[in-house]
């Protein structure tokens, strides 16, 4: 018997996995966040980790166009990054630095965070150096204990730093570890305020303090002092639920692959690595060309679902690599090129990172952060030029 030649016939820019990304969702969110914390507050922009996944050269562009005051990286790969992307505002390193960093972020004019004490010495070598003085921020351990610096050691650093030439002492600021909890956070910033009044009797005191996450932007009074650093709020994303009560935003990222192979299953058959799941009914199996490299984590195996042609169709089988498998006995239409939703929506039916996160145990930050470099990032909005492919089922036409 003769088998069907079937061959793909492009309509659009095809991809196997994309990430469209929202800008005016973006920008609505960053609009948010600066009304709420009115004239006079600056606003550091945290666009690490690719800008939580959504792609930091880009997001960095437009924020920077709407007026953020500063950006928030995690090491100076990132900085750069942002440098070379056409980044001119101030560009911060708001954790711990490694020796072999310095030298580079100097060069960059990336500010550093000081933390740990012994890297001071380091900064201090650097920027003699260079001839130009470092300018650094001094992060204070208030509670979070993961890094920063207690009390009587940031006095001793902050005074070491004003007797040298080669530091301009830009900003003091520590992290919130529970800003979900007014009450604890108020006794932190309490202690915050403490250790900025001792700095404060021996003029130390930097111009700038800060300490708001987006969270505590929204959830703890007195929080915002001259700046704040909302990260995952900006992607539309709530890091906890109390705050969909007091502010609307919108989700950025939107994911999409296609169905790469449709089979029927009749009963009783395996799918998947280990067999982990068995059909228990005559269906069809759709498979699509994303995994774990990708940041579908395993652990969704056999939990949650994507959504085809408006309906849900749930994972079936051990997540792999590079490919997971859903049924979508129940969808009629379903075939080899239609769009499978991973994150988004489609007709009248939604997956949030939120969802995912519910689903693998954790929190949206991670969902998108690790959504992989083999996703397309596409950007939409008015500003954009760049279509995304997003018509479900339009992605690919297949002929036989």
């Amino acid at each position: 018997m003769d088998i069907p030649v079937v061959k793909a016939v492009a309509k659009e820019p095809c991809h196997r996995l994309w990430a469209e990304i929202d800008l005016d969702a973006v920008l609505h969110n960053y609009r948010v966040i600066r009304q709420y914390i009115g004239p006079g507050v600056r606003m550091t922009a945290m666009v690490k980790s690719n800008a939580y996944g959504h792609g930091a050269a880009r997001i960095a562009c437009a924020l920077q166009e709407a007026g953020a005051d500063s950006f928030g990286v995690a090491n100076v790969d990132e900085a750069v990054e942002l440098r070379d992307a056409g980044i001119a505002k101030p560009i911060m390193i708001t954790g711990p630095i490694t020796d072999c960093e310095v030298e580079e972020a100097l060069e960059n004019d990336i500010e550093l965070t000081v933390s740990p004490p012994e890297i001071v010495g380091l900064i201090e070598q650097a920027a003699r150096r260079r001839g130009k003085p470092a300018r650094v921020h001094l992060l204070l351990d208030t509670g979070m204990t993961r890094s920063g610096l207690p009390r009587e050691k940031a006095i001793e650093i902050a005074t070491r730093m004003k007797a040298s030439e080669w530091f301009t002492v830009a900003s003091v600021f520590t992290h919130f570890p529970r800003a979900e909890d007014a009450l604890y956070s108020r006794q932190q910033l309490r202690e915050f305020e403490r250790i900025c009044r001792s700095f404060g009797k021996l003029g130390l005191l930097p111009p700038i303090r800060h300490v708001a996450n987006t969270t505590g932007i929204f959830n703890v009074d007195g929080s915002h002092y001259e700046m704040v650093r909302p990260g995952i709020g900006l992607y539309g994303m709530y890091p906890d639920d109390c705050l969909r009560e007091k502010v609307n935003l919108l989700p950025a990222m939107t994911v999409r692959t296609q169905i790469v192979y449709v089979r029927d299953v009749p009963p009783g058959v395996g799918i998947g690595y280990g067999h982990t799941y068995k059909t228990y009914r005559a269906t069809r199996i759709a498979t699509l060309p994303i995994g774990y490299a990708d940041g579908f984590q395993r652990a969704l195996s056999n939990r949650g679902g994507v959504i085809v042609a408006g309906q849900y169709a749930p994972v079936v089988g051990t997540v792999s690599m590079d490919m997971l498998t859903v049924d979508v006995g129940h969808i009629e239409n379903a075939r080899v090129g239609m769009t499978a939703t991973i994150i988004g929506s489609e007709g009248d039916s939604h997956i949030s990172a939120e969802e995912h996160a519910l689903h693998r145990g954790t929190i949206p930050y991670e969902v998108t952060c690790l959504i992989g470099k083999r996703a397309k990032r596409i950007y939409t909005g008015k500003d954009e030029r760049q279509a995304a492919p997003v018509a479900a089922a339009q992605t690919m036409n297949y002929e036989r």
